[in-house]
């Protein structure tokens, strides 16, 4: 069973005039949000075998943020490849889709962590619309299942959520 876990950035500021989008960083609300989901990244025992995260700087900062909270589970390796490609920022569920088929397939739990609409976009494809889906804030977090021998069969309607959260419900 291979197991995708899809993180919306937490919540970012717009304080700074004239910073550009993709230099935006965390605002306390954001930086709150992202220490509960790691610590309920802790609880869950998540431990991807490969991250892609957006290079932008929210996404990095949230990234940060729960990284410390998987690697406190001494049972638990780091994940053994830590992506950060261009073409995750502001991915629509089109990119993202092939950056996840070229992930290994050894690898059997992967973590995105990106930006919308994109991973809405995606999260709806590949669990078949499943309604607990209609919206996906900032700091949502998700977890599809497939029944797939690798990543390039992953394809919409095909996987199986089996978790998803939101910030307020973890705070």
């Amino acid at each position: 069973m291979r197991r995708l876990h899809i993180l919306r950035h937490a919540k970012s500021s717009w304080g700074e005039a004239g910073l550009d989008d993709f230099d935006r960083p965390l605002n306390r609300r954001g930086e709150r949000a992202a220490a509960a989901l790691g610590v309920y990244c802790r609880q869950i025992g998540l431990a991807p075998d490969h991250v892609i995260c957006s290079p932008a700087r929210r996404t990095q900062m949230t990234w940060a943020a729960i990284a410390p909270y998987l690697s406190s589970l001494p049972s638990l390796p780091p994940p053994r490849t830590i992506e950060q490609p261009p073409a995750a920022y502001g991915a629509d569920a089109r990119t993202w889709r092939a950056l996840i088929a070229a992930v290994p397939t050894d690898a059997a739990a992967l973590l995105i962590i990106g930006h919308n609409p994109g991973l809405e976009d995606l999260a709806r494809s590949l669990s078949g619309g499943d309604p607990r889906l209609t919206a996906f804030p900032t700091a949502a977090f998700a977890t599809i299942a497939f029944d797939a021998a690798g990543w390039r069969q992953a394809m919409a309607g095909t996987g199986l959520l089996e978790d998803f959260q939101v910030p307020k419900l973890l705070v």
